[in-house]
């Protein structure tokens, strides 16, 4: 963790302290649930707004880190018996703007559809192209960005209609 504009840095810090301490707070009472935290999760002392980068497990269901959106480097592994269980573990949220799905490519590309969020990524998370809409579903995000349909959103159409010569 350190300057973002220092290239040697692979997290830097999150946008503000009450950002922070809100993704603190979410590990704190998921801990407090009864959630294992496997690496990360205690804030650093000294300047700046860092959280480092958290794994947790065995989170209850329903778990605020687990429903909501916490934009913070925590990421909850929720483990499954049944994939119908998995799915609708996924979708017990009111908000969807990504999913990754980790496994046998062939089996994920078959449950990928089936996920009510924007964008699903397949043995990786966080992979964005410019080139590539990206936007939510539910209660996350407004519009598209990127790709062909994200430019839309900058743009507003009129249209000129004109009757043609009768004759």
């Amino acid at each position: 963790m350190g300057d973002g504009s220092d290239p040697a840095t692979h997290f830097g810090p999150l946008i503000s302290r009450p950002q922070r301490d809100r993704v603190a707070a979410l590990v704190d009472a998921a801990a407090a649930a009864g959630a294992t935290v496997l690496t990360g999760g205690s804030v650093p002392e000294g300047p700046g707004h860092f959280h480092p980068p958290t794994v947790v497990t065995d989170l209850p269901p329903g778990t605020a880190l687990e429903v909501e959106e916490q934009f913070g480097p925590v990421i909850p592994v929720i483990g499954y018996t049944e994939v119908e269980e998995a799915l609708a573990r996924a979708d017990a949220t009111e908000f969807g703007l990504g999913a990754s799905l980790w496994g046998d490519e062939a089996s994920a590309r078959a449950l990928a559809g089936r996920l009510d969020c924007g964008t699903v990524w397949i043995n990786t998370h966080g992979d964005l192209r410019h080139d590539v809409p990206f936007g939510g579903a539910k209660s996350s995000g407004v519009g598209v960005e990127y790709g062909y349909l994200g430019l839309l959103a900058y743009t507003r159409p009129k249209v000129l209609n004109v009757r043609g010569p009768r004759g």
